[in-house]
This record gives C-alpha cells, sequence and structure tokens, in this order.
C-alpha cells in the first residue's frame, strides 16, 4: 500500500510517501526528486567514531490541525532502549522548518546524538563540491587555506565528513551548491550554544563527552563515496578534522572532537533546523541571499555604546602609551590589556603597528573643540611626534616600516621572513600621513615633509605597478625588487592612490588606482573571490581582503563617479560582512575566561579561513556601510554598520564596565568563541584595535553630515 502527501514550498515541493516500512520524505523540482530522506529519524551511538547511522522511517505522519504542516513520528529501537521522535515539519514563506523532540528511553552506555540529513547522489567530485560556511567555506575557491575544516585541501587527502560545530560559525548556516544544480541551505534558526566546562576545555586531548548540558549542534557535508549527505546534528559533533586551542597558524587535527547526550531515561532534546531549495546556483560564491536569508531570521541586535566616552578613552591610550624609541616617538607594537605593561617593544606604521593611522586620529581629536583641552594638547603633541618620526624613514624606495628599541629602522620578520615591506603597510601608511597632513593644514599648520612623504610612496609605487595594474604583494626593503610576486593585495594601494590625486592633484594616481581595481575585479573578485587582506596569513580567503576591497572600490566610486565602482563596493560588503557574528554565545561564567559572561558575542567577526579566532576588526568600517546604505539606498547596511559602530565595543573597558582590564580604552586584540570559548592565545593590545573603532566612529560622523 502506498499514500502520498505534499507541502508546497515556491517551485518545490515536499513530498511524504508511504511505503510498507514507513514513512520517507522528499523534495521534488519539476516532477523529479532533487532530495530525499529515507529514513528521517537518525541517531548515533556515543563510539570513537562515526558508525553506521540507526534510522527508521516514520511511523506516523498526519496534518496539523492548521493544515501547514506535519506531525510525524518515530520510534528508534536499539536493544533494550530507545528514542522517541516527534517531529513537526511547517512551510513558513520559502522556508521548510523542522521542530524536533527526541525523548531517550531505557539506558545504554555511550550516549547518543541525533541527525536530521538529506541525501542525493554525488556527481561530481567529493573535493570539487562547492560549500559555504560563513567565515569557513566559499564556494571550491582554492585560496580557502588547506587547513580549514572542510576545504578542498582536507577533501583532496580522503576527508570524507565535514562536520562542524556551529560556535565556530558568524551564523549556524551550511549551503551545499553542487555542480548540476539544486543548491540546499541549512541554517539552525534558533541556536543556543551553552556548553560545558569540559567541553569548553577541551583544546588538544579531545575527550568523548556524553554530558545532558550540551545545547550546542553541528552542520554537516559528508560522503561515502556514491552519495552526498547534508544536514544537522545534535549535540554537535566534530570531525573528521577538528581544531585545538592553538588554530593559528597550526593546531588542526585529523581527529574527531566527539559529543553526546545520556542515553538515559527521560532524557529530551529539543530544537529546530530551517531549510531552503529555491536560492540559485553559485550560491556558495555569491552567498548574499542566504547571508540576508540568516540576519533576517536571527535578528542581530544593536547593543549601544557611549561613543563619546569610547572615543576619548581610547585616543588616550594611543597617546599615554607613545614612548621614545632612541629620538624618535612612536607607540609600540603590544602591551598587555589587563596589566597595561610593555610587552613588545618595536613600533610600525602599518597593519597591526598603526603608527600613523594613530598619529592621524590623535590629530583630529586634538582639533575637536569638544574634546577636553588638556588632551587636545597632549593629542596635538604626541600625533605630530609620531608622523615627524616615521616621515625620516626613505620611503622611495623604502627602507622600514619602523623602529627598534633603540630606534633604529626596523622591519618586522613576518612568517619569519626578514627585510621585507608589504604593500598593505606602505600604503596605509602613506594614506594616513596624507590624511594628517590634511587635518594639521586645515587647521593653519603646514608640515610639508609629511606631504614630501606620501609624495614619495606614491612615486614609488607608480614605478612599481605592473602593466595589467596590479602590484606585488612584497618588496624587499631599499629596493623595487619584487619579494612577493603576488598580485592578491593589490587592492590595498587604491585608497592611497586615489587620495594622492584627490589631495595631491597627482592624476596619474587615479588612473592606477583605476588599473588596480580593474585587475582586482576580473581576477577574483567577479566570481566572489576576496583574498589577500592579512599580511601574516597570505593568500587566503579572508575578511580583510573583503574590507580592503570595499574601502577601495568605495574610494574610486567617489573620486570616479562610476556606477561600476559602487557595484563592486556591494559586491565586497556582501562578502565582508558573512564574517559577523549574528548570534550571542554565552560564555563561561568563571576564569580563565578572557571574554566575558553576559557581554553578548553579536558584531565579532572571524579573521580569515583556516582558524576560529574572531576580533572586532571591523569596526573600521561602521562608515562605509553607512555609506553604502546612503549611496544604494539599500536599509540593511545601515543595520550592519549600527552593529559594527557600537557591538564592536562589548569587551571595551569603560567606567561602568571596567571589564578585567587596565583601565578604558583596554581591548584584547582576539578571542576564541569554539575552544577555548572565551580565550585568546594572549591577552595584548596592539594600536591596530583602537585605531578600528576610531576609524570607525570617525568615519561614522563624517558620513552622517553628507546625509
Amino acid at each position: 500500500m502506498s499514500h502520498t502527501e505534499f507541502l508546497s514550498l515556491g517551485n518545490h515541493r515536499v513530498v511524504a510517501r508511504l511505503e510498507s516500512s514507513g514513512w520517507s520524505l522528499a523534495v521534488e523540482k519539476n516532477g523529479s526528486v532533487v532530495w530525499r530522506m529515507s529514513a528521517p529519524a537518525q541517531a548515533e551511538r556515543g563510539t570513537s567514531t562515526p558508525s553506521s547511522p540507526l534510522s527508521v522511517p516514520y511511523s506516523t505522519l498526519q496534518r496539523d490541525p492548521s493544515g501547514a504542516g506535519w506531525i510525524a513520528k518515530a520510534e528508534l529501537r536499539c536493544q533494550q532502549a530507545a528514542l522517541e521522535f516527534e517531529d513537526f515539519w511547517q512551510i513558513e514563506a520559502n522556508t521548510l522548518r523542522l521542530h524536533r523532540t527526541v525523548t531517550a528511553h531505557g539506558n545504554l552506555e555511550g550516549g547518543f546524538l541525533t541527525l536530521v540529513k538529506w541525501s542525493r547522489s554525488l556527481e561530481e567530485p567529493w573535493p570539487d563540491l562547492s560549500l559555504f560556511v560563513p567565515g569557513m567555506l566559499y564556494g571550491s575557491f582554492a585560496e580557502v587555506a588547506d587547513q580549514a575544516l572542510g576545504s578542498r585541501g582536507w577533501r583532496n587527502k580522503g576527508v570524507r565528513f565535514c562536520r562542524i560545530r556551529e560556535d565556530r560559525m558568524p551564523a549556524p548556516l551550511l549551503v551545499v551548491d553542487p555542480r548540476e544544480g539544486n543548491p540546499l541551505a541549512i541554517l539552525n534558526p534558533a541556536p543556543d550554544g551553552r556548553s560545558t566546562r569540559e567541553d569548553f576545555e577541551d583544546t588538544s586531548q579531545l575527550v568523548t563527552l556524553t554530558q545532558p548540558e550540551l545545547r550546542f549542534g553541528s552542520l554537516t557535508a559528508e560522503t561515502d563515496g556514491q552519495r552526498l549527505e547534508v544536514g544537522y546534528l545534535y549535540p554537535g559533533d566534530e570531525g573528521e578534522v577538528t581544531y585545538t586551542g592553538d588554530t593559528f597558524p597550526g593546531g588542526q587535527l585529523h581527529q574527531w572532537r566527539r559529543r553526546f547526550h545520556p542515553w538515559t531515561e527521560g532524557m529530551r532534546q529539543s530544537y529546530q533546523v530551517d531549510f531552503r531549495f529555491d536560492f540559485p546556483e553559485g550560491i556558495s560564491r555569491f552567498p548574499k541571499p542566504a547571508w540576508r536569508w540568516a540576519w533576517e531570521t536571527l535578528k542581530p541586535r544593536v547593543k549601544e555604546t557611549d561613543l563619546r566616552e569610547i572615543r576619548l578613552a581610547s585616543l588616550r591610550i594611543l597617546a599615554e602609551n607613545a614612548q621614545p624609541f632612541g629620538t624618535h616617538v612612536a607607540i609600540p607594537l603590544s602591551l598587555d590589556a589587563a596589566t597595561g605593561q610593555l610587552v613588545e617593544r618595536k613600533a610600525l606604521f602599518g597593519f597591526t603597528g598603526r603608527n600613523t593611522d594613530a598619529a592621524w586620529h590623535l590629530l583630529e581629536g586634538a582639533s575637536d573643540a569638544n574634546l577636553p583641552q588638556p588632551d587636545r594638547a597632549r593629542f596635538r603633541e604626541v600625533g605630530t611626534a609620531i608622523l615627524d618620526s616615521f616621515s625620516s624613514l626613505r620611503m622611495d624606495p623604502p627602507e622600514a616600516e619602523g623602529f627598534d628599541e633603540a630606534g633604529r629602522p626596523f622591519i618586522w620578520p613576518y612568517l619569519g621572513r626578514s627585510g621585507i615591506l608589504y604593500l598593505r603597510s606602505l600604503a596605509e601608511a602613506g594614506n594616513s600621513a596624507l590624511q594628517a597632513w590634511t587635518v594639521e593644514k586645515q587647521a593653519g599648520r603646514e608640515h610639508t615633509h609629511w606631504r614630501t612623504w606620501a609624495e614619495d610612496l606614491a612615486r614609488f609605487l607608480l614605478r612599481t605597478q605592473r602593466k595589467d595594474g596590479s602590484f606585488p604583494r612584497g618588496f624587499f626593503a631599499g629596493s623595487a625588487r619584487e619579494a612577493n610576486d603576488s598580485p592578491q593585495s593589490t587592492l590595498c594601494a587604491v585608497r592611497f592612490l586615489v587620495e594622492c590625486a584627490i589631495r595631491l592633484g597627482m592624476k596619474n594616481c587615479q588612473a592606477a588606482a583605476v588599473a588596480a581595481a580593474d585587475f582586482a575585479w576580473s581576477h577574483g573578485h567577479d566570481q566572489g573571490r576576496f583574498v589577500g587582506g592579512t599580511i601574516d596569513n597570505p593568500d587566503v580567503v579572508d575578511k580583510e581582503a573583503g574590507t580592503i576591497a570595499l574601502d577601495a572600490y568605495l574610494a574610486l566610486h567617489e573620486c570616479t563617479g562610476e556606477p561600476r565602482f559602487l557595484e563592486y563596493a556591494r559586491a565586497a560588503a556582501a562578502f565582508a560582512e558573512t564574517w559577523i557574528y549574528l548570534w550571542n554565545l554565552p560564555m563561561p561564567a568563571t576564569p580563565p575566561t578572557h571574554y566575558l559572561a553576559d557581554i553578548g558575542t553579536v558584531g565579532m567577526q572571524l579573521i580569515a579561513t583556516g582558524h576560529s579566532l574572531v576580533d572586532a576588526y571591523m569596526a573600521f568600517d561602521a562608515g562605509n556601510y553607512l555609506r553604502l546604505h546612503r549611496l544604494t539606498g539599500d536599509h540593511h547596511f545601515r543595520e550592519v554598520a549600527e552593529i559594527l559602530l557600537h557591538n564592536t565595543k562589548a569587551m571595551m573597558a569603560t567606567q561602568a564596565q571596567p571589564h578585567d582590564l587596565a583601565g578604558p580604552g583596554w581591548q584584547q586584540e582576539h578571542w576564541s568563541f569554539a575552544p577555548p570559548r572565551g580565550c585568546g592565545l594572549h591577552r595584548y593590545w596592539l594600536p591596530w584595535v583602537s585605531v578600528s573603532h576610531l576609524h570607525g566612529m570617525a568615519s561614522w560622523a563624517r558620513e552622517k553630515t553628507l546625509r
């Protein structure tokens, strides 16, 4: 006997079919099955590696009283015990939502987890399958770090399970985008994230835990070589690759981190999972529709902060920590955020050191009549001294990026390579010097040597730009010789070149900026691939590649008025925001956590593919997203801007919330939201932390005056 039930889902329909063994589910499009679930009630026993899942069809399935969904039940028996499934399937707009309750009966050793998985035949090589997990996987791009969970690199080595804990994800979202079409997106619409001290601290031993308090799940894509299975499992099992606590630059393990609930009488699970089948092909490379679905579902909220207090405290942190470096003045590379003590007595002008950016913002603060006069005087003194110091370094060709303890020219040995100056650091230094020169000139003070310093760098870049518009990633100090010929960081030069064109009248700089942007767009950005932002994690898909592209394309749109650059900026913004946490993860209530409980994690962001560290870097971009809102009329960009403006400051010490830090204005550089949850690799403050907040607040304020 056979019987069939249907639910309409846009251009698809969900089919429940009763056969002799029970009810199965499928999703059809144009009369053909595109995804199926032969045995919807699935579970795994608590073993060190996944065994064949226990699974059964539904024994009963009937319409719910509203007629808009189904209530389905199944009993999965194992030895003298059982799991009782009660699933409620409903349609909401274009979403198929599962509300699941599972109750354990009897007692079995080892515990259990439950799964909901859709399957289909695997029609392409497993390593080529395109996946999107925000902040982690973007299509099948080779530039997703090989060590990243679910990467092509691991799949090429034979890894067939890609199970990822949802606490690693800015939104608990997975999109599978098969080459032959019919993508599937999976979202947990109500993530909880609670866990236990044993789970939080399990970073390298990777013990199997069976605990009733585990309240996080995992998303999965896996194969047996013939079938593709994707879905959600609860609690959050992870493997067959996981991360240790030291997730940057190493710490990836080809091992399992297994998590189960105890199979004891009355143990109860309850969770929800959403499924979308209507996204277009290529959604893994251009995930904007899926990401906005997650945003609209999770509804991240703004947590307002006192921006005036934070701005003044951030400026004071920069000014108070400027120190002599021989005859120069600069801000050291790192200090302990908990104690204020010096950690690294080197000073750099770009990337993490951001001395010239700090000077620019100090000088802006010095020109603000709303700030206390003693502070303004100090800000001007320190900002001027820093720029006077760094402008003593030769820029054509560049000789160094900062100073050592004695004030001698110094270059940081990124990735253990000495004597290399990177395009990003150079361009950031030139731009901030030019901005500071403009601030002072408007106040009636001329610093010709700052302008000359920027002009020298511009001439160097014009001379080293390739015919195709690209720039090399790095140069050997004191020469124009390429030390790293990768063109992936080309857009790092654009904002500086545009500012040279606008402020100095160097029209050849505008042409160079346009050529660089055209190269970057046609060599990856047009395919959704943003690579090469961070210096210390080179040429992988990373957040800062997106934010740098956003800033560069907006600069060109402002300069040229060409609509195409606004569209490029929208694409970069859509990519960059997928790194932002949209949900609040609970933190351990007691030390050793660095990220305090009850603060909220919405607004923090993952950094790069290949690890799970988060920071507040995109505070820098609050003004750019607000500008996109003005230029496009898309209110979503304003929502992003407000999250970046306020929520990124959640872990900054203030008078009202000193946290456990050295004083107002201090903020730790990074943390992890997966094990070791709430802890960073260190507790350091670096100048870029305060600069990002100041830049975002200043650009927000400037944009507000244009409205």
